[in-house]
């Protein structure tokens, strides 16, 4: 097999809905497949690192 190409043996993670098969390299590491991003999760997690970050300058860096 080529070393460039996928192990046809993998496995698959559920998400969605849907079946994302993907495989993983095992001499490389390098995994292949589709992910399975989720935008609205990704949005809500952006947010709440923004407001952390707002609390964090308002309660500790902004001066008394």
């Amino acid at each position: 097999m080529d070393a460039r190409q996928p192990d046809p043996k993998g496995t698959a993670a559920a998400g969605e809905g849907r079946i994302f098969p993907f495989v993983v390299n095992g001499q490389t590491g390098a995994l292949y497949g589709e992910k399975p991003w989720s935008w609205v999760k990704i949005g809500f997690a952006s947010a709440a690192a923004a407001l952390v970050l707002l609390l964090v300058y308002f309660l500790f860096l902004r001066g008394h």
